[in-house]
């Protein structure tokens, strides 16, 4: 064989964009797998190494298969903190909308509680002046009954409370 190995290195050229030196194991080991030295490899001659490719190809498979769980699990991973953020960011601004809400109701109470007290402290006069700005046209130094007739049609269910409290009032008057 070793003369059989010289002459087939002699028939077996390197190609120029090679490394001479892998070139060479290749064909070292082409010439061990080749018994007969016929420059073929016979199925009868690749037993051993038909074994080794199976290994090789089922480690390669393994580290492929290893590889993918491992991204699946990074995958995952990356999902669970995006989806951790989402929520989180999803928090503070439910907080802050909540905040805002607080801040707008606390100033729309306030603005009505000041409405209510300032109502409340109205004299007889400041009383009767703010109902007749209420049912006076712009334009008029009077109220008519279209008027009157456009305030009360949808608060009819108060006019049981007003003839109560005229009733009360001219009572007290008369006293």
């Amino acid at each position: 064989m070793g003369s059989d190995q010289s002459r087939k290195a002699h028939l077996l050229q390197c190609p120029d964009d090679y490394d001479k030196d892998k070139f060479q194991k290749i064909c070292s080991l082409f010439d061990k797998l080749d018994k007969d030295a016929n420059l073929g490899v016979s199925s009868e001659e690749l037993t051993n190494i038909a074994e080794l490719h199976i290994k090789n190809c089922q480690v390669q498979l393994q580290k492929r298969l290893q590889a993918e769980k491992d991204s699946l699990e990074r995958q995952l991973i990356g999902i669970e903190e995006k989806c951790t953020q989402g929520i989180e960011h999803i928090r503070r601004q439910a907080a802050a909308e909540k905040e805002s809400t607080r801040q707008q109701s606390k100033y729309a109470q306030a603005n009505t509680q000041s409405k209510i007290d300032k109502y409340a402290t109205l004299d007889k006069d400041a009383r009767e002046n703010t109902f007749m700005k209420a049912l006076m046209a712009r334009d008029q130094t009077h109220i008519d009954f279209w008027t009157f007739f456009e305030y009360m049609k949808h608060r009819s269910a108060d006019i049981a409370n007003i003839e109560q409290d005229n009733n009360e009032q001219l009572e007290q008057d008369s006293n």
